[in-house]
């Protein structure tokens, strides 16, 4: 499904969410920028990641209302990581219904 957030572990004995990913991410940048800066080429790792957290137009509203809810928590976890979200489908006239669900996220995520 296509809300199912988490991943098997690498031994495949858990499974991951996506605090556990967004951990990971950090932690391979930084041993990526380490090893870089130890052999003196930082200068080849001048950007950085931005992750956009995505979810389906076509979810019920109480259902992207979670979803917003989840993408503003992960933002105030991870600040330098999350740096926005999108609603991935159709365009089509059914998703005016998420309209207010848009506009209460933007307000919570300014406050975060």
């Amino acid at each position: 499904m296509l809300l199912d957030k988490s991943i098997p572990s690498q031994d495949g004995e858990r499974k991951l969410d996506l605090n556990d990913q967004m951990r990971i991410i950090v932690e391979e940048l930084g041993k990526k920028k380490r090893d870089l800066e130890s052999r003196r080429e930082l200068h080849k790792f001048p950007f950085g990641i931005k992750i956009i957290y995505c979810t389906p137009r076509s979810i019920p509203k109480d259902v992207m209302k979670r979803e917003l809810q989840d993408c503003i928590k992960l933002k105030l976890a991870f600040p330098d990581l999350i740096c926005g979200t999108s609603s991935l489908g159709i365009l089509c006239p059914k998703v005016s219904h998420l309209t207010d669900g848009a506009l209460r996220f933007r307000s919570g995520w300014r406050r975060g």
